[in-house]
């Protein structure tokens, strides 16, 4: 229990209500779920400042912000299932500390498998619309665009996800801290940092 409430960034401690979730007292819920959402959303706002250093690009291109959701979504998918995956391992016995660049190496080959698969299947939309736009070369460019960014961000999700339980627990932590919500939060801000800087390099592609 005290895991599954940490992953969903609830601080947690040795308090008990008696009668679970609908006995617990409202502000006693809230005093729970505050403290991780007050600082994630600090950690978000690096998203919103990322965006703002592209304003000329986007402006210039303003399809490209349909795919942004879609991407840095996945981004954050890919690590929170990592993680997930590294804190059950950890919790059970089957990985320690001495395990994490094995744990690392074989994410990075799932995660670029997961990333390709993806990314074929959202440059086919991005090249479509991209002839939607009627604009000569932006097909091309834009599916290319969405599809390395996919497998970019995927892949960074991926390993971000592995790396970030073995952390907490080298500073002694508790693994479970490093949480689906702040895995998110992070993979937004680098998944905009890292969809932008493709499409500054794809766009001029030619066509």
């Amino acid at each position: 229990t005290e895991d599954i409430h940490k992953m969903a960034s609830i601080a947690i401690d040795d308090e008990e209500v008696e009668g679970g979730l609908l006995k617990a007292p409202s502000l006693w819920l809230y005093g729970k779920r505050m403290p991780w959402l007050v600082i994630l959303v600090f950690v978000n706002l690096l998203s919103g400042a990322v965006i703002s250093n592209y304003e000329e690009l986007i402006s210039q291109h303003a399809y490209l912000v349909v795919f942004l959701p879609l991407l840095i979504a996945s981004g954050g998918n890919t690590g929170s299932q990592s993680t997930t995956l590294v804190i059950r391992a950890m919790a059970v016995g089957d990985v320690g500390k001495a395990d994490w660049f094995k744990v690392v190496v074989k994410e990075i080959g799932v995660s670029f498998l997961l990333g390709v698969t993806m990314a074929i299947a959202i440059a086919g939309i991005g090249y479509y619309r991209g002839m939607s736009n009627e604009i000569e070369g932006v097909a091309t460019a834009l599916a290319l665009t969405v599809a390395f960014s996919m497998i970019f961000v995927v892949l960074f999700g991926g390993i971000l996800g592995a790396i970030l339980p073995f952390l907490f627990r080298f500073f002694k932590l508790d693994p479970a801290t490093a949480s689906a919500p702040l895995i998110t939060s992070i993979c937004d801000a680098a998944g905009v940092l890292i969809y932008f800087n493709v499409a500054n390099l794809m766009l001029d592609f030619p066509g």
